[in-house]
């Protein structure tokens, strides 16, 4: 609650929310804005490891949107943040930082003790 606080009142806030609002509004995250950036042909091209960090309580896109797209990746890992919602570089600051550290280092990537990570390939 403190962090969502902290963002929505900072100065600017409300004319950026605005922007975001109408364009979630008018079908910026509908099932065509997923096709077209979940394409399996694009994601098949990415030749490097890419790591997925998806909020378990997303409120534009599912999870299973994610989950759909990780085969798609050659060398493709994903973790859920279980605890975020739309921001978990804020909400879980710290195990978001540890998560994205632990796969520039090439070292296993997990978010929690609980076995959410998943992995491409």
């Amino acid at each position: 609650m403190d962090v969502r606080y902290g963002i929505y009142s900072q100065p600017g806030r409300a004319k950026i929310m605005s922007r975001i609002s109408q364009m979630v509004v008018n079908g910026v995250h509908d099932q065509s804005w997923v096709a077209r950036y979940s394409n399996p042909e694009d994601l098949r091209r990415v030749q490097c490891p890419a790591l997925i960090i998806w909020s378990k309580y997303n409120p534009s896109l599912q999870l299973e949107n994610a989950r759909k797209a990780l085969p798609y990746l050659r060398d493709g890992r994903m973790v859920v943040m279980e605890h975020s919602s739309h921001w978990p570089q804020w909400e879980e600051a710290e195990l978001c930082d540890k998560v994205q550290i632990a796969f520039l280092l090439g070292e296993e990537v997990t978010a929690a003790p609980s076995e959410n990570a998943a992995t491409a390939g």
